[in-house]
């Protein structure tokens, strides 16, 4: 038996599409292996050189949720899945390890929080961590009580409504990791110098604002930026004894 075109026989142009077709899944699979070790070898970079790699964790968490809703719409096969509840443990895991080498070499297993909350120490009379107090707290000791904390929901509900922003929405995922990471910062952070170098890896939430502001606006927002820069610089680089932040 012959096909109507070409001239080949039926049975060896299946057999034919039959191995193009798995070679073609052996190639796609291999990418995806290559792919998703690039992916755990880089989160271990930022574990072990960043603090944030636990909002990975929350942003993989995020996004497994939201295509699992959608799957009725858009196709979301199990390998799919399968890599995002990889990745979100790998950062899980990467996020504590910190934690419990310091455990390990002091003997101390509260050795790394202790020396995270050194740094609030000689703000805040409260030695224990609280999620979510570290701003409140900042606010209360920047602004007064009540006006701080007035001013922290004021932010809070700013940055709520950003989100729905329609320039922000088009950025799709990276609008995801900039919820995850902003949500860690207010759960473990207390804010102080290194707010602004904390903030960032949500650039993604800067440049879609910028889209849709005027050339003029831009400019503006660029000068006071760099002004600010030289003046936080400076600030921190003035040195006033006694200063009972540790070194």
């Amino acid at each position: 038996f012959r096909a109507d075109l070409g001239g080949e026989p039926c049975f060896a142009n299946r057999l034919r599409r039959v191995f193009e077709s798995f070679r073609h899944r052996a190639r796609s699979l291999q990418f995806s292996a290559k792919a998703l070790l690039g992916n755990f070898s880089a989160l271990v970079v930022v574990g072990f050189s960043r603090p944030g790699v636990l909002a990975f964790a929350l942003f993989f968490a995020i996004v497994l949720v939201q295509r699992w809703l959608v799957r009725n719409r858009e196709e979301f096969l199990l390998p799919e899945a399968a890599k995002l509840v990889a990745l979100g443990v790998w950062s899980l895991l990467l996020g504590l390890a910190w934690p419990w080498i310091a455990g390990l070499a002091t003997g101390r297993s509260d050795a790394y929080l202790a020396t995270e909350l050194a740094w609030r120490a000689g703000y805040v009379a409260d030695d224990q961590f609280t999620p979510f107090s570290g701003f409140i707290v900042a606010f209360q000791n920047f602004f007064g009580g009540f006006v701080g904390v007035l001013i922290f929901v004021i932010l809070v509900g700013n940055l709520g409504y950003l989100f729905f922003a329609k320039s922000v929405r088009a950025i799709g995922v990276l609008a995801v990791f900039s919820g995850s990471y902003l949500l860690y910062l207010f759960a473990t952070f207390y804010p102080q110098s290194s707010s602004w170098r904390l903030l960032l890896p949500v650039f993604g939430l800067a440049a879609a604002l910028a889209s849709k502001a005027s050339p003029r606006w831009r400019w503006a927002i660029l000068v006071v930026f760099v002004l600010s820069q030289v003046f936080w610089v400076a600030t921190c680089w003035m040195y006033a004894e006694p200063d009972f932040t540790p070194p």
